[in-house]
This record gives structure tokens, sequence and C-alpha cells, in this order.
């Protein structure tokens, strides 16, 4: 390694870049001086007869020698000028750059030199390399620093993109770019150049974002990145390999006895295995320790980022993936027991990829349950859909059919409760449904399809059709000893008398139907997806209150209605309460209140996702804001609300929507508008 001249001449450079000004002829008179065995590697800078005298005077030179007389040329050239010496990608370099560092920090003398050395310590790890011994050494002598490098913030990475790019850049691309990347800097610009490349990036109205459709393709890791990690990975001994490519198939975070089922080992095999890496932050990070409700104690892990996870996955064949999948599903299943379905979406994948329908279908059904009970609509129909999906993969028979109806079913009232009535969404769900009910549906199914039915027709300004169908509901319910089944029906034909204007058969069947349910029943007690039927007579009712001239009694109702949906803390009910109390002060003229309630339902809407409420809050807070003096402002929120309105919502309210707006042009004085 010290016979070759030529690799050292960028050294020299370097030298003299960083120190701030000696010329190749001052290095020299320093080597010339205190290093021979230095300066002979140097055949294009020495004359001939003093390389030859050179030569002999170096003959059986050791490297003890070289390291002490380079050292004494630092010596020199430290002496007027401190020199910063930066190195690169030390996990690259050979074993004499390691021992020239060890012996430089370790000299007693003084000297003005600081050396800032970069390496990749899973590399280091991974090589065996020398390096890491000797930074622990000259660590614990107190002679070194490590300064790790955090990962980059959101914020950092926006920056980042942004300066790469020389522009503004979307939200948007941003957070794709964080999320994929979790901040890791070397990941960061590669993913990003990947974008480039690929011209998945646009510039667009005046910033940087993404194609329509490129977040599917920006899954494709680059395959520089691909090929940077496998490396990493296959530098592994083939049981930690084995056990982190099983890890991988339970996603980002995984669990000790889950993997030992898959891979075939032991628990506590595992956990050694996985302590080891967490303990030297390589691959992976402790996540604490985790008790089953069988009482098994287990490790729990996570991925020190989701592109180890993603490669190792990958890598994976197929048969054995489904292998992997169906062991770890059984496994987690056993553990959770009689409570497996708190973590229904986690079965539901292992069981799905792992080729057992019938249990993925379950668990995807069991996972929209739990999503709709913590407010979580827009991931509850991603799952009911996910499990329909997956029914249609099965052979035809009474039992499929039956169990499509209940998804069916529950979908049905998700999507209306997310997307209002209206929706084509809803409206397709209801008409499957009500098809399915003719071949396997029970009476109790039915009346809940009618009663979707009659919402959809409601919503879509079909009114007579709604009532035909109300008389079909009322019919089967007066067949049914069932009370919940009797208070829905006349929760839903009430509302269809109260939208074709029959406001005494209305406030009639809605007082009836609280009468019913006089005692407020708990969430528990119905579907979380669906909105509360108590809720929904209240707030039917406060229309024909009003209407009819009692507007004490609807002022109570509505302070009744508030206070129960605080009391449910149900998502979708509350927000519906919300807009019927808009909706009241807006009839009583009432425009400072109008506003506030307006406000909140779309701050709270918005964050739930319910975007039919959101534009609904929208055009009554344009109204209020017209009615206290800021007639442009006001007009240009109805209208964009109406014009969000028009995909989304039912064509009953527009009448009154467009007499909201008329009103606001009359207060910006454009009669003509406004006529």
């Amino acid at each position: 390694q010290y016979g070759e001249g030529e690799p050292y001449l960028p050294v020299l450079e370097a030298l003299r870049q960083l120190s701030g000004g000696p010329s190749h002829q001052e290095v020299l008179a320093a080597l010339r001086r205190y290093a021979p065995l230095w300066r002979v590697q140097l055949t294009g800078l020495v004359p001939e007869a003093e390389g030859e005298r050179l030569q002999r005077q170096v003959q059986g030179a050791t490297s003890a020698r070289m390291l002490r007389e380079f050292a004494e040329a630092l010596d020199m050239l430290t002496a007027e000028v401190p020199l910063v010496l930066v190195l690169e990608d030390l996990q690259w370099s050979d074993r004499a750059t390691v021992a020239l560092l060890a012996y430089v920090a370790q000299r007693r003398g003084p000297m003005r030199l600081l050396v800032l050395g970069t390496y990749r310590p899973v590399e280091v790890m991974l090589r065996g390399h020398p390096l890491r011994g000797m930074v622990q050494e000259l660590r614990g002598r107190g002679q070194a620093v490590d300064l790790p490098l955090e990962y980059l913030s959101a914020e950092d990475v926006a920056a980042y993109v942004a300066g790469r790019l020389g522009g503004p850049v979307a939200g948007a691309l941003a957070e794709l770019v964080h999320k994929r990347t979790d901040g890791n800097a070397l990941f960061m610009v590669n993913i990003l150049e990947h974008l480039v490349q690929q011209e998945l990036v646009v510039h667009r109205e005046g910033e940087w974002t993404l194609q329509e459709g490129a977040e599917a393709k920006v899954a494709s890791l680059p395959e520089e990145l691909r090929q940077f990690l496998v490396r990493r990975i296959e530098a592994l001994a083939p049981a930690v390999r084995r056990v982190l490519e099983t890890a991988s198939v339970m996603g980002e975070e995984f669990v000790a006895a889950a993997v030992a089922a898959g891979v075939e080992y032991t628990v506590e095999d595992v956990e050694a295995v996985c302590d080891g890496l967490a303990a030297q932050h390589h691959f992976l990070t402790d996540a604490g320790l985790m008790v089953w409700p069988d009482g098994t104690s287990t490790g729990g892990y996570r991925f020190r980022h989701a592109l180890y996870q993603q490669v190792l996955y990958e890598q994976l064949g197929t048969a054995r993936r489904v292998q992997l999948h169906r062991r770890m599903g059984a496994r987690l299943e056993t553990g959770y027991g009689a409570r497996a379905g708190e973590i229904a979406a986690q079965l539901a994948v292992h069981f799905e990829r792992g080729g057992e329908t019938h249990q993925a279908v379950h668990y995807w059904q069991r996972a929209g349950e739990n999503a709709a009970g913590r407010n979580a609509h827009p991931d509850a129909i991603d799952a009911l859909r996910k499990g329909l999906a997956l029914l249609e993969t099965l052979p035809d028979s009474t039992e499929r059919t039956q169990h499509e109806l209940e998804l069916q079913l529950t979908l049905g009232e998700l999507v209306m409760a997310v997307k209002g009535m209206a929706s084509l969404e809803a409206g397709e769900v209801y008409t499957r449904a009500y098809a399915l009910c003719q071949q396997v549906g029970k009476s109790g199914q039915l009346i809940r399809v009618l009663g979707g039915l009659m919402a959809v027709y409601n919503g879509l300004g079909r009114l007579h059709t709604a009532e035909e169908l109300g008389r079909q509901l009322l019919d089967l319910v007066q067949r049914q000893p069932d009370s919940v089944l009797v208070r829905d029906s006349l929760v839903m034909v009430g509302g269809n008398a109260s939208y074709r204007g029959d406001f005494v058969t209305a406030r009639a069947l809605l007082e009836q139907s609280l009468e019913v349910s006089a005692v407020p029943q708990s969430a528990a007690t119905y579907f979380p997806g669906r909105l509360h039927p108590r809720i929904i007579s209240y707030a039917w009712l406060l229309r024909p209150l009003w209407e009819l001239g009692y507007a004490d009694q609807a002022q109570r109702r509505c302070q009744e209605a508030l206070a129960l949906a605080q009391q449910l803390g149900h998502t979708p009910s509350l927000a519906l309460v919300d807009y019927f109390a808009a909706m009241l002060f807006q009839s009583r003229r009432d425009a400072a209140a109008t506003y506030a309630r307006a406000d909140a339902l779309m701050a709270f809407a918005t964050a739930q996702g319910l975007v039919h409420r959101v534009e609904q809050g929208r055009i009554l807070r344009g109204w209020a804001l017209a009615m206290q003096g800021d007639a442009a402002s006001g007009m240009q929120q109805i209208h964009q609300g109406l014009a969000a309105h028009r995909n989304i919502e039912s064509p009953l309210g527009r009448p009154h929507r467009l007499s909201l707006l008329a009103e606001a042009y009359g207060q910006a004085g454009q009669a003509e508008a406004g006529l």
C-alpha cells in the first residue's frame, strides 16, 4: 500500500486547499525536510537525481516510519496556519488510512489540526471495518466525538426539495418525499432524483408538484437505491437475514413471537437477533415489551426505515410470502383469541395475502366496524370495499350472498354519513343491497334497505318514490315487534313528509319516534357508522316546528339535540346537529350565531372528512358574512359551496341556497344578479 505514488497526489491537493494556502512548493518543502518516505512517492514532482537518492535512503523503511514522517509533515503545515482535514466516506478507506488517523490522534504533542471524518456506521459494521474499533477507542479516551446525523424534519425536507427544484413546492410533494424517506438524507436525495428523472414532477401554477397519478409510481424504488439496500442486506449473516425477511412480512413494526412462528425459530432466538441489531442501531429499533391476551410476552421492534422493510419484503418469493402470511396470521389470531377483532385490519392483510379468503373477508368487516367506532369513516369504507372485492373471488353461494348483503348495508350507512343522501355511491350500494335482499334478505334487513333507499330518493328529489317506499316500510314494521325498527321507520317516513312540505304529519311522526326511544340509547347499541336515529329525529323535527310557528319548541329541541350529540361523541351525528342548528339560526335571521355555528361546522367536518357538511357550512357562513356587511366574501363562499354541491348533495336544498345567494346580491346592491 505504500509502494504506489499516484494515490497520494490528491491528498497533497486536499492539504493545500483545506489548510488555506500552502502551495505545492511549500508542501514539498515540508516533505523534503520531514518525510523522505512520502517524497519518494511523488515521482512526477521530484527530480530524477534526487529520486534515486531517496530510493537508496528509504530502502527497508517500515510503515511505522511512514506514519511518523507524515505526522511530522503535518506538524510543519500546522505550525502557523490551523488545518482542517475533511475525509468523506471513511467506510471505504483502507487500513493504512485508519492507522494514520489513529497515530495522529494519539500523539502527545500539540497540533493545530481538526480531522472531520464522515462514515456510515452500518457499512462499517457489516464490513467489519477497523474504523469502528478505532472510533470506539478514541472516543473512550476523549480524543474523538461522534456526531450522529439525525433524520431531517419535514420542514428541512421541504426546504431541500424547493432548493433542488429551484422554486416553491406543493405541500403534497414535500410531504410525499418526507413520508417515503423519513428524512434520511441519502434516501431523500435518491427518491427526489428518481422523481425528476422519471418526469413525475411538473411545474404548475407557480409551484412544483406531482403529476396526476404519480403517487403509485413512487412506490417503486430507484434502482441505485435498491441495490444499495440490497448490498447491505446481503452482507448480513444468513440467520439474521432470514429473521429480517420474515419480520418484513408483518410490516414496519413487528413482534418476535409472530416472526418466530413464521421463521420456525424459538422466540428467544428471534429476540436475540433483533436485540443485537437494535443495540447496534442497525436495521431495527427496540419498541418495548408486548403482552398478548393469551399471556405471551414478546419483544416488539420497528424497522429503522420503511425502505429496509420494503426491500426485504420484495426479495421474498411469492410462495414464501403466502406461507409466512398464513403462519403469522394464525399465530396472531391464537395469541389474541376472543380479542382478535382488536387487530382485525392486521389479520385481514395476513389472511388475504395468505390465501385464506373467508377469514380475510371476516376481518375486513371487523376492521370497518372498528374504524367506524373511532370515527375514521373513510378508513371504514375502504376496509368494507376490500372485503366486498374479496367476496367476489369466492364461488357463488347463499352464504356468500348473505355476507355481501351484510357488508353492503353497513357500507351504505357509512357512505351516506360521509357523502350525503344524494351521493351516487350511496344509491349504487342500496340498489345492490335491495337486489340481494330479494334473494336472501330477512325482514329486518329489508327494513334497513328500504330506509336507505328512501333517504337516497329523498336526496335526489324523487319524493313520491320515497313516499311509496315509506308505505312499504310502515307495512313491514307493523308486523315487527322490534321498537328499534319502529323508531327508525318513523324517522324515515317523517323525514319524507317534511321534505314534501307536509309539516303536520312530519311533526307527528318525528315526535312519535322520540317517544318510542324516550330513553336515549348509548352509541354501543347501534352500528357506529350510522347517523344516530334519535339525533336524526331531533334534527329533522326543527324545520316542521319552525314552519308551523313553534319557534320556542324548535329552539328547545335544538338544545336537546346538541346535548345528546355531545354526550354520544359520534362524529356524523355531531355534524348533522351542527348543520340543522345553523339552519335554525339562519331562519331566525341571527347572522352572528349562524356564522359561529357554520364556521364551527366547517372546521369539524374538514377534520373528519365529511365533505358535504363542509360545503353546507360554507354556504351558510357566506350568507352570514353578507348579512354582516361583507357581501363580496359572502357571495364568493356561497358560489363555492353551490359549485361543490352539484356533485355531492341533494338538489332539494338548492332553491333555498339560491335564495341565500340572491339575498347576498341584494346586500351588495346587485339587484339584477339577485333576481
